[in-house]
């Protein structure tokens, strides 16, 4: 069984996708950081129990009610880089047999939460907000956008 299979057996879906508690993968080379191709490697393990179509089904759903809550932008940076990896995973890498498909709805709360970030960004911006790590709000706003970005670049594939 996956940790991503523990993880929606124990309603910790989201904890998962953000690597907190249990499901930190320190990053070795960012101190404090969560690694994420390490829960990628746990997203692709499911698929394989559950198949592609459900997986990227299931992958939303959380992603949409993380999408629903208060984050960070740093946890929003992680989540644009769960669907970059998924749709590479279709388009390049040959890992999934179905594609991740955005929604209109994906695409609002997407939207939504980008712009309440980028107006947290510039309050924080103001008051030199920065976490521990060193790395800004606006680091991992930008990251984001970059991200998406290239989604729509190289996969045709708009998050907004």
């Amino acid at each position: 069984m996956s940790n991503y299979s523990k993880a929606i057996s124990n309603h910790e879906t989201r904890d998962f996708l953000l690597g907190n508690g249990i499901y930190l993968y320190p990053d070795s080379e960012r101190y404090g950081l969560h690694d994420m191709s390490l829960t990628f490697n746990d997203i692709q393990e499911y698929s394989k129990e559950v198949g592609a179509a459900a997986m990227l089904e299931r992958l939303q759903h959380d992603i949409k009610n993380i999408l629903r809550s208060t984050i960070s932008s740093s946890d929003f940076s992680k989540i644009t880089g769960y669907i970059f990896l998924c749709l590479r995973g279709y388009h390049e890498d040959g890992i999934f047999d179905a594609e991740l498909t955005i929604d209109e709805e994906f695409r609002s709360l997407y939207r939504e939460k980008l712009n309440q970030l980028e107006e947290g960004v510039g309050q924080s911006i103001s008051v030199g907000n920065v976490e521990p790590t060193g790395y800004t709000d606006e680091y991992y706003l930008n990251n984001a956008k970059r991200i998406a970005s290239l989604i729509k670049e190289k996969f045709g594939v708009s998050l907004t």
